[in-house]
């Protein structure tokens, strides 16, 4: 069926996409606001935002939030990143006005119990440290840090553990009374229901809703260049490496960047995998991702191995990205890569949250969203030529390598680097 989309009386964005099949429906609460857009002094505060929305509102208690989607069969839950925290809740698909109720109620109408708010401060403390625990995620955080050294993005999304002890409860619900408001809001909705109750009812649960201002617009960040290592108290080496992709790719350059990354690195079938992995036995994880922003781009190649193997691992690295550079995929490839995910949409064509994600990122970065089968097709206009062309904008950037964990002499000479990045 058609996607509605529509700017409400309230200044949120709607963006629902009937599925008359579906048992299910899942509705999204989407803010252009993260870890990449707070100013210093409000570091960390929207992850601790997204936690204060399940604390309670005026009308009902944590417990109560969590018991209403889950006495139905269903769930609620949330996530920050660098630019977005989103509020999602999926229900059988008879129940969407209790998600579109529940939903708004927390997001615009949560109270912030001062009591609450200090034990979800040692909660998130816990959160913060048990990150830099994960070798994996500390070593992300930290390349992060030296790529985009001096920029909101290259902060910890949930911030520091002395970010999390300043917080204090009067300041945050400032910032969440300021930037959660219908102006900044995308409402992201798919599964069966009729699309004009829903948007009626979005438009009653919002009435009344202060109209807060707008988030502000954040510059993209400089990338430094460069490779280091980092000791670590880990059993192995970690290597997270980025090449510099231009901001504000367009769909075409997405969908080419997809079947790239999917025949190098991010498929079992991919070269990395099969050259370095399964052919050399050189580590047990090895991949390529990538992440596109309108402020941010970059293409990511990342392995875990032992630290003997890692000089050997990362000369086999660097021989896949000159050959990636030279002389790019062959036609093969690029049609594999294609079918494998065009297949893998189609699959998860079943999944509202699926759905439901892919119209509001949409919506997000475009200002329009396409059908979900419209925007699965997407990939089958990719062509080598295509690729050709986003695998230039990867190695026309600048690039950066680091090395986390169990570091020797062998591992900076390898690399390039040492300890302070030299």
């Amino acid at each position: 069926m058609e996607i509605r989309q529509s700017r409400r009386p309230s200044g949120a964005a709607a963006v629902l996409e009937p599925v008359p099949a579906s048992h299910s429906v899942t509705i999204g609460f989407w803010f252009p606001l993260g870890s990449g857009m707070e100013m210093d002094s409000e570091r960390g505060y929207t992850h601790f935002v997204e936690h204060m929305l399940f604390k309670g509102t005026g009308t009902r208690d944590a417990r109560t939030l969590a018991r209403q989607a889950e006495r139905a069969g269903g769930y609620l839950n949330a996530f920050t990143e660098k630019n977005t925290l989103c509020v999602h809740c999926t229900l059988p698909a008879d129940r969407w006005a209790d998600a579109v109720e529940l939903l708004a109620d927390m997001a615009f109408r949560s109270v912030f119990d001062p009591a609450e708010f200090l034990r979800e401060r040692d909660v998130i403390r816990s959160e913060v440290l048990a990150a830099r625990d994960d070798p994996e995620e500390d070593a992300a955080d930290e390349f992060h840090a030296r790529v985009w050294s001096g920029h909101p993005l290259a902060r910890r999304v949930a911030g520091e553990p002395a970010d999390v002890d300043r917080v204090d409860r009067d300041g945050l619900f400032r910032f969440y009374r300021d930037y959660l408001v219908p102006g900044n809001l995308t409402v992201s909705a798919a599964g069966n229901f009729d699309p004009e109750r829903l948007a009626s009812a979005l438009d009653a649960a919002l009435e009344g809703v202060p109209a807060g201002r707008p988030v502000p617009a954040t510059s993209g960040p400089e990338f430094h260049p460069g490779s280091w290592c980092r000791s670590a108290p880990a059993g192995q080496v970690y290597l997270v490496s980025g090449f510099e992709l231009p901001p504000g790719l367009a769909r075409e350059e997405l969908a080419a960047l997809d079947a790239l990354n999917c025949a190098f690195g991010e498929s079992s079938s991919s070269r990395l995998f099969q050259n370095i992995r399964e052919a050399r036995g050189l580590c047990y994880s090895i991949g390529s991702s990538y992440a596109s922003a309108r402020e941010y781009g970059m293409f990511y190649v990342t392995a875990v191995s032992a630290p003997s193997n890692f000089p050997r691992l990362w000369d086999m690295i660097r021989s896949e990205l000159d050959g990636l550079h030279m002389s790019g995929l062959t036609e093969e490839e690029v049609a594999e890569a294609v079918a494998h995910i065009h297949g893998q949409d189609m699959v998860a064509a079943d999944d509202t949250e699926t759905r439901m994600r892919t119209l509001a990122r949409q919506w997000m970065r475009f200002g329009r969203a396409e059908p979900y089968e419209t925007f699965c097709r997407g990939i089958l206009g990719v062509d080598p030529e295509r690729v050709r062309a986003v695998r230039d904008l990867i190695f026309r950037g600048s690039s950066g390598a680091l090395a986390y964990g169990r570091i020797g002499a062998r591992i900076r000479n390898s690399l390039g680097a040492d300890e302070n990045g030299g």
